[in-house]
């Protein structure tokens, strides 16, 4: 057992002494130090630059945000290399449109025509300064109003400035759906003079009558109920169904249009995978025979 110093006298006394033997006075008590032992935390090295896996954290979180900046830096500069391309596309378009405008000033028309319809589905394109027209499809132009106000409806006049036979182009002036006037190049094929436009529009009118009759014909026909069912079917098929043909390739649906349901559904399995048999009674061929996925392979 160790001494200590009396904290009055300054004589030593044993170390768990109550009252000193000197001077008798009380020796206070020894401070009590709870020692809490401080509990470990499994993540720090985690994050410790001194273990090798927090090493390797850091390491994984530094790639993590170098990618996200990297791949937030290439979309940005992808999207506005494509709005600086359309930017560009539409300044050349306005300015051909512009230069278009003013070329026929002063200018008197040839003749006057009237439009059928947009050939090859190539909308009238207006020129370019040195004269020439541009070969691109506004229908699929990004800018679509562009494509709305280069897009002119059959039967609407137009006045003819030009005419390029080796190429088959006519410069002409023309109203767009807006009521706008519009100067472009067209198609010389979708031109027609009043006489042969009405003589065509009598004929297309004539032709859409009879489209029309057929249809409904169709329509209110045994193919044409099937059909209107299964579109997927197409009208060569639903005509074979409502002339009661089989033949080996069909589905059992077809045959259900045919006939409603079987009479009998009976699997079985030799090893090779299910089998069906599909009976009707009453009718000639009565079974017929198929896997899961309903196509008819054979029948008697």
């Amino acid at each position: 057992m160790s001494n200590i110093k009396c904290p009055f006298c300054a004589e030593e006394v044993l170390s768990d002494a109550i009252i000193c033997k000197h001077c008798k006075s009380q020796i206070p008590p020894k401070p009590v130090v709870n020692k809490i032992k401080e509990k470990s935390n499994p993540f720090k090295m985690w994050f410790s630059l001194k273990s090798p896996l927090g090493i390797l954290v850091w390491l994984t979180i530094t790639m993590m945000f170098i990618g996200i900046i990297s791949t937030t830096f290439l979309q940005s500069q992808q999207e506005q290399s494509q709005k600086q391309s359309i930017a560009k596309r539409q300044a050349d378009i306005a300015s051909k449109i512009k230069f278009t405008t003013e070329y026929i000033n002063g200018k008197q028309p040839i003749k006057e025509m009237v439009i059928y319809s947009i050939i090859n589905n190539k909308f009238i394109n207006p020129i370019g300064p040195d004269n020439t027209y541009s070969e691109f499809d506004l229908a699929n132009y990004e800018n679509k109003e562009y494509a709305d106000e280069y897009f002119v409806d059959s039967g609407v006049k137009a006045d003819v400035y030009e005419e390029d036979t080796v190429n088959n182009k006519s410069l002409i002036k023309t109203t767009n759906r807006d009521n706008t006037k519009i100067v472009a190049w067209i198609e010389s094929d979708a031109l027609m003079t009043n006489k042969e436009y009405t003589n065509q529009k009598q004929k297309d009118d004539i032709e859409s009558a009879k489209i029309g009759r057929e249809d409904a014909e169709w329509d209110n026909s045994r193919a044409g109920r099937i059909c209107n069912k299964h579109p997927e079917w197409g009208h060569s098929t639903c005509d074979r169904l409502a002339n009661n043909e089989i033949w080996i390739g069909m589905s059992l649906d077809m045959l259900k249009s045919e006939r409603g349901n079987p009479s009998s559904a009976n699997p079985s399995n030799y090893g090779t995978g299910r089998s069906w048999q599909w009976c009707w009674s009453g009718y000639t061929p009565m079974c017929f025979y198929g896997a899961d996925d309903g196509i008819i392979n054979s029948y008697n």
